[in-house]
């Protein structure tokens, strides 16, 4: 589990440039991180499955 990739922000309905702002920045972040671990094990898991 890599917490880098999950965030939980409170804001109002209001605050639609600060949501942008922050949906900009976060999918940066997981860009930065590369692809999900979970989605790659699941993937396999599907291929075993199939096999």
């Amino acid at each position: 589990w890599d917490s880098r990739r999950v965030e939980m922000i409170t804001m109002s309905a209001g605050m639609g440039e600060r949501f942008a702002q922050t949906a900009r920045e976060f999918t940066e972040k997981i860009r930065e991180l590369g692809p999900s671990p979970v989605s790659r094990a699941g993937q396999e898991a599907g291929r075993q499955a199939v096999s």
